[in-house]
């Protein structure tokens, strides 16, 4: 059984949604403002936005599940050990450069050899 939606209505559900969004990321402006001072607590939590945003947007570019026939995992080894390399290098040198272009070359060098 498949559904049937009109444009008008696909449209709508997108504005509903996207105006819901606005404004429960608009709520949190206000109630920021009213503090002296951000909790430590807060300060602490929000530290690791960055990390947990660039984990869900590069993990899934290196691995993927697999559900046919077999639920089984899906990876290319030249991109994770591109990416293991690029862990490394950034965890050592703190310099993003270094690790984007040792990363790359790594991932190049790779991708040639196999």
């Amino acid at each position: 059984m498949t559904a049937e939606y009109t444009t008008t209505a696909v449209w709508l559900v997108i504005a509903v949604v996207g105006g819901a969004t606005y404004l429960f990321r608009l709520s949190f402006l206000p109630l920021i403002g009213r503090l002296e001072r951000v909790p430590p607590r807060l300060t602490g939590t929000l530290r690791f936005i960055p990390v947990t945003v660039f984990a869900a947007l590069a993990v899934p570019s290196l691995l993927s599940l697999s559900a046919a026939p077999t639920p089984h995992l899906v990876y290319e080894p030249a991109k994770l050990l591109a990416a293991g390399v690029a862990v490394v290098v950034a965890w050592r040198t703190k310099n993003m450069l270094a690790t984007i272009g040792i990363g790359m070359v790594v991932l190049w060098t790779v991708q040639l050899l196999l």
